[in-house]
């Protein structure tokens, strides 16, 4: 098999992988039941207490981790994610502390975008403006 093939298959098998939180863990309570706009109350109902609640860093709010665990299955992370008037506003298959990451990372790189480099002309920033945000930047 060449490389490029044996890169391929690494590359899909990682996908497969990353994909089969949803469908594993797809009956648990809070993957089924908490949606958006949810309080925090409600998502207490629903998980129980969470392993850890830490405060948002990028956005005001809070956070909740839970990890979710299935007989024969790895243990994984699942963070519930809550704005300043305490609703729902994000659940992932990841830590609190993996989606403040993902969230400087994104809120930074929009920052640069505004920002003329050094030696770069307002012409360059008005041009850079004129790009297209509205894509959604890779976590």
């Amino acid at each position: 098999m060449n490389q490029s093939t044996c890169a391929l298959l690494l590359v899909l098998a990682a996908f497969a992988g990353c994909s089969s939180n949803s469908s594993t863990y797809h009956d648990q309570p809070l993957v089924a039941k908490v949606d958006n706009g949810m309080s925090k109350e409600q998502v207490l109902q629903i998980g129980g207490a969470p392993g850890a609640q830490s405060d948002r860093t990028v956005v005001p709010g809070t956070c909740f981790d839970y990890m979710l665990s299935k007989p024969g299955q790895k243990q994984q992370p699942y963070m519930v994610s809550f704005d300043q008037a305490g609703k729902v506003d994000k659940t992932r298959f990841m830590t609190c502390a993996e989606w403040s990451n993902a969230q400087h990372g994104r809120h930074g790189r929009v920052r640069l975008l505004m920002q003329p480099a050094a030696g770069h002309s307002r012409h360059s920033l008005a041009a850079m403006r004129n790009l297209s945000l509205d894509r959604k930047l890779p976590l």
